[in-house]
């Protein structure tokens, strides 16, 4: 092929070519950089560091005295040519206005100071209806499910979400149906729920790191549903249970992974009383079929219909929602004198569909059919929170609160939502 492409080239009148395994007498290098000449850009760093300095033609030439890499009209820190501590971010510079969004904007050393407090929603490219909102030390972590494995991800006070990264993998098949957190101090306990009701926990710390676990937690027979609430130095859960051969059980474990006490049978016949779980600070008080007991104590009939998620941890009480034939109302419950105080009118929202939890010291209020949720104060008559709206989803609503922001989810088959409030304290 060679020789036949040569022929054809001295047929032609041209010069010959040699092959690439030969060597020409009159070969020379490509030309390289000098210090009289260049190729890149990169080459000229050196010439003057506060210039912009380019190569061109060969030749590193200032074509600016000033060096700006994003237009701000400010100089960058670095090599002290300016006082620009991001000069890749135009919005970033000695003369930029705070905003609330975790960057010191006006390169002061100071972060989100002054800067007004904001609120936005966020529309998430996450399509799984069990993800959960929660956090990891002060960190927002959105956790959602593949069939066998967890990932989470940050997400930020400004409403991106961070790369996604495993936190927990079933090792024996199955699939994961649903996912509970609970977070106390710098600790988040989640626990997922398979669908041969087996449960797997981990413990995360600051940023979704995996402090303990995955473990399997011991139970004996089949979840069915369960709650989890902070209690005492720990965690503390509820579960109705399907032991084998016989009528599912509602437990307490007053230590998640300790010894449960048996609460009530569940009849078959008829629905069971919603599962909630909540705790004084010393006593744990757990839905049954006729009200409201407290492990250990005393049954409390309630003055209306519960809400399906009806109760909410308080300090020496716990907080019941029920109907008060105007609509949901808030009442405390003492373990020992029973209902105390008034009955507190919530807001204007069905009970039917509304449940409480206790939410950084606050009481958190959700309606999964509307999308909307509230922050109460512990008072039970000041909003922290008024209506927050993401909308309504197949999934459903969870809420978590880190320094200086609060954000509510809502998850969803075929997209999700997020509403953030940030508060600037600087």
């Amino acid at each position: 092929m060679i020789r036949a492409l040569a022929s054809v080239a001295l047929l032609l009148g041209l010069t010959p070519f040699e092959t690439c395994g030969s060597a020409s007498p009159d070969e020379v290098d490509l030309p390289r950089s000098t210090r009289e000449g260049c190729t890149f850009d990169s080459e000229c760093a050196d010439v003057d560091m506060c210039a912009d300095v380019r190569c061109l033609a060969g030749e590193c030439t200032v074509v600016s005295p000033f060096r700006d890499m994003d237009g701000d009209g400010e100089g960058p820190v670095a090599g002290g040519c300016g006082d620009d501590c991001d000069d890749a971010d135009p919005f970033v510079n000695p003369s930029a206005i705070e905003r609330c969004d975790g960057v010191d904007q006006d390169c002061d050393g100071r972060i989100d100071e002054d800067a007004p407090a904001t609120s936005f929603g966020v529309d998430l490219a996450i399509g799984d209806r069990r993800a959960i909102l929660t956090r990891g030390g002060d960190t927002l972590l959105i956790v959602d499910a593949t069939d066998s494995a967890l990932f989470a991800r940050e997400l930020t006070r400004s409403g991106d979400l961070g790369t996604p990264f495993e936190i927990m993998r079933l090792s024996r098949g199955g699939a994961f149906v649903s996912l509970h957190a609970k977070p106390r101090d710098d600790r988040t306990l989640l626990i997922a729920r398979t669908d041969i009701g087996a449960l797997r926990y981990v413990v995360l710390g600051e940023g979704g790191a995996v402090l303990e676990g995955p473990t399997d937690l011991a139970i004996e027979g089949q979840v069915e549903d369960l709650h989890l609430i902070t209690h005492g130095g720990g965690w503390a859960m509820a579960a109705d249970v399907l032991p084998e051969a016989a009528r599912a059980m509602r437990v307490v474990y007053p230590a998640f992974d300790g010894v449960p006490r048996d609460i009530e049978e569940l009849a078959t016949d008829m629905e069971p009383p919603p599962l909630d779980l909540a705790s004084t600070g010393g006593e744990l008080a757990v839905t049954v079929t006729d009200g409201i007991r407290f492990v250990g104590g005393a049954d409390f009939m309630v003055p209306g219909e519960l809400a399906p998620g009806p109760l909410a941890n308080g300090d020496g009480h716990v907080v019941v929602a029920f109907d008060d034939g105007v609509g949901i109302a808030f009442q405390r419950l003492d373990p020992v004198d029973g209902f105390v105080g008034e009955a507190e009118p919530g807001p204007r929202t069905s009970t039917r569909d509304t449940r409480i939890d206790e939410v950084a010291g606050n009481i958190g209020i959700f309606n999964d059919s509307s999308g909307q949720g509230w922050v109460l104060a512990p008072n039970l008559r000041a909003y922290v929170r008024s209506t927050i709206t993401v909308g309504a989803r197949d999934g459903g609503l969870t809420m978590a609160v880190v320094p200086n922001a609060t954000a509510l989810y809502g998850a969803g088959s075929g997209s999700a939502r997020a509403w953030l409030f940030v508060d600037c304290e600087g």
